[in-house]
């Protein structure tokens, strides 16, 4: 019988392989095939991604999740039992999946949405400024149109502390509440959940594709997208805290009043663009 160390690190490896990897791969196979044309028409930058660039992606990206990703989850695992996490996957008598009550999971997701989103917004402000950009998150920026798999192509520091912390530090935050009698333990069924959730919407953000479905699912890859081009705003996932801090910004003006300030609205975004890659390429 596994370990429960065995069961959580592996769990959440192949996890998380299958669905980074086999999302991520049909993404690709639209950047870089183009077809089916119907769907391609829905990518937000039609900047060419070769198969150089793929493998340049992939072979971080391989790299970060064999000496990154699976020390931080063995880590984790040894932060989340003593915070109280329940580690029990199947009913040992019946042999059915354990869940927690639904009301609970549906609680315990949004208050790790809520974390997620706080410390990835404040590390990814942090990785923008001075040092912290030129030497640790200009690799992510290497993709000012992002693709599905660049999600996790980033310098292995960041790939930690702006990857990994924000993701882990839900489910072991709130399971600890437990231990004082605040709320109720997590199970690793609703941190497998988390985690699945995560990982779909972190390529999603990153894919640069606005397919129609995905307003009925609230998720908008514009704001990100955008963050490749310019650099200086929508640094969180959700971009509430963007909203908070006055860092949210679309390039798509929805009510343009007059086509003489659309031109002019177009034109600011495109400056501003064109700032920023001069910026870049400077530093």
């Amino acid at each position: 019988m596994m370990s429960d160390l065995l069961v959580y690190v592996l769990g959440s490896f192949v996890l998380h392989q299958v669905l980074f990897w086999g999302y991520g791969c049909i993404l690709l196979y639209l950047d870089l095939s183009h077809k089916p044309a119907w769907l391609y028409k829905y990518k937000l930058q039609k900047t060419a991604v070769g198969p150089a660039d793929a493998l340049k992606c992939i072979r971080l990206v391989a790299l970060n999740q064999m000496f990154i990703m699976i020390p931080s989850n063995i880590l984790s695992y040894f932060i989340a039992v003593p915070a109280g996490m329940i580690m029990d996957v199947l009913d040992k008598s019946s042999g059915s999946v354990i869940f927690a009550p639904l009301h609970v999971i549906l609680l315990q997701l949004g208050a790790f949405l809520f974390i997620e989103e706080v410390l990835f917004y404040y590390s990814h402000r942090l990785l923008h400024h001075g040092l912290f950009y030129k030497k640790i998150h200009k690799v992510h920026h290497q993709f000012q149109a992002p693709i599905g798999l660049s999600a996790e192509y980033a310098h292995p520091v960041e790939f930690f502390v702006g990857n990994m912390l924000p993701v882990l530090a839900g489910p072991i935050i709130v399971s600890s509440l437990s231990l004082y009698n605040i709320g109720a333990p997590v199970y690793l069924t609703t941190t497998w959940l988390w985690w699945a959730l995560a990982i779909i919407g972190t390529v999603t953000h990153h894919s640069g594709y606005l397919f129609p479905w995905l307003r009925y699912l609230s998720i908008d890859p514009r704001p990100h997208d955008y963050h490749h081009q310019t650099f200086t705003s929508n640094f969180g996932p959700l971009n509430f805290m963007d909203r908070l801090h006055g860092t949210f910004r679309l390039p798509i003006q929805k009510k343009q009043p007059s086509s003489e300030k659309k031109s002019n609205n177009k034109d600011t975004t495109s400056n501003e663009i064109n700032n920023n890659k001069r910026r870049q390429k400077a530093e």
